[in-house]
C-alpha cells in the first residue's frame, strides 16, 4: 500500500495549469504549465489594446505512466484532469519606441481525479478547486515586414504562486507549493494574408518545494502551429508541442530515480477556428508520443477570446 501511494504521488498531478507562458516545475513528472496551449498566433501579442478575457477549458485523459525508457511503467494507472482557465489580459493603447506592452492574470480551476492499482488496495482520490495563480507582469510584442511575410514577435516574463493546495502526503494537489518562474518568446509569420506559421519558446526555472524537499529541474516547452484561413471567419490548423526537462531533479540533494526524472513528450494534432470580429473560439485535440518519464495521454481544448 505505501508503495502504491507513493507511485500514486509520483504522477499524480499530471498537469497543474498556468496559461501564458507564467512559469512552472516538474516534482514527480508533474508541470504547472499545460503543454501546448500556446499554439494561436503565438507571435500576436500582447492582446488588442485595452482588457481582453481568455478562457481555455481542457480535458486531459492518460491510462499510461512511463519510464525513461518510454515503456510502461505503472499497471492499472488512470488520470483524469478538466481545468478552466480565466485570464484577463491588458495592454496598451499605443506603443512605446515601436513596441506594444501588457501584462496578465490568471487563475485556474482544476478537477484531477487519480486511480492506481485496483481491488482492495487500489489508490483514488480526487480534488478540485482553485490552482496555482500566475502574474505576468510583463509582456511586449513588436511587429514588421521580412522578405517571407509579415513578422509579429513578443517576449514575456511571468511568476507563477504556490495559491492551490499541498499535502505532501496527498496523491493529489491542486498546487505545486512553491514559486516558480518563465521567459518566453514568440514567433508568428504570415507569409501571405491566409497562412500562418507560429512557435513560442518557455524556459521555466522552479523554486525548490520546502514541503518535499524536491528541486524540479529547468524545463523548455515548444509550442507551435500551422494553419490556413479558409474564409474570413474559419480557420485550420495542425499544431502540437514538445517538451523536454534540461536539468535533472534532486530530492534532499539526491538525484531522483537515479537519472534525474527528465521527463519528454511530443503532442499532435488538429485545431480549427471561429472567429466573430471580434472574438474567437478554437477547438483542438493533441496526442501524445515519445513520452518519458511522464504520463502518455490526450488533451482536448476549447479556447474562447473576447476583448471586453
Amino acid at each position: 500500500m505505501r508503495v502504491r501511494k507513493r507511485t500514486a504521488r509520483l504522477f499524480a498531478f499530471i498537469v497543474a495549469f498556468t496559461i501564458g507562458t507564467g512559469a512552472n516545475a516538474t516534482e514527480d513528472g508533474g508541470s504547472q504549465r499545460p503543454l501546448g496551449v500556446a499554439t494561436i498566433l503565438q507571435g500576436v501579442a500582447p492582446t488588442p489594446p485595452g482588457f481582453n478575457f481568455i478562457n481555455d477549458d481542457v480535458f486531459y485523459n492518460s491510462d499510461r505512466v512511463n519510464n525513461s525508457r518510454g515503456a510502461k511503467a505503472v499497471p492499472n494507472f488512470h488520470v483524469d484532469v478538466m481545468a478552466s482557465v480565466l485570464r484577463l489580459d491588458y495592454s496598451l493603447d499605443e506603443p512605446i519606441g515601436g513596441i506594444r506592452f501588457g501584462a496578465k492574470l490568471i487563475m485556474p480551476f482544476p478537477r484531477v481525479n487519480l486511480t492506481i492499482g485496483s481491488g482492495p488496495g487500489a489508490v483514488h482520490q480526487e480534488k478540485a478547486g482553485l490552482g496555482d495563480i500566475a502574474v505576468v507582469p510583463l509582456v511586449a510584442g513588436w511587429e514588421f515586414e521580412t522578405p517571407v511575410g509579415h513578422l509579429n514577435q513578443s517576449g514575456e516574463f511571468g511568476i507563477v504562486l504556490p495559491t492551490g493546495s499541498f499535502q505532501a502526503t496527498d496523491a493529489v494537489n491542486l498546487g505545486r507549493n512553491y514559486t516558480a518562474f518563465g521567459f518566453s518568446q514568440g514567433n508568428s509569420l504570415f507569409p501571405t494574408k491566409d497562412t500562418h506559421i507560429g512557435f513560442v519558446t518557455n524556459y521555466i526555472i522552479g523554486n525548490k518545494n520546502p514541503a518535499t524537499n524536491y528541486q524540479s529541474g529547468d524545463e523548455f516547452i515548444l509550442d507551435w502551429s500551422m494553419g490556413y484561413e479558409i474564409t474570413r471567419d474559419f480557420a485550420v490548423d495542425i499544431s502540437g508541442y514538445y517538451y523536454k526537462k534540461i536539468t535533472n531533479d534532486y530530492r534532499a540533494g539526491v538525484l531522483v530515480n537515479g537519472d534525474g526524472n527528465k521527463g519528454q513528450a511530443v503532442g499532435i494534432g488538429p485545431q480549427i477556428r471561429f472567429k466573430f470580429h471580434p472574438g474567437a473560439i478554437t477547438f483542438k485535440w493533441h496526442t501524445e508520443m515519445a513520452v518519458q518519464n511522464r504520463a502518455q495521454g490526450n488533451r482536448f481544448w476549447v479556447q474562447f477570446y473576447h476583448p471586453l
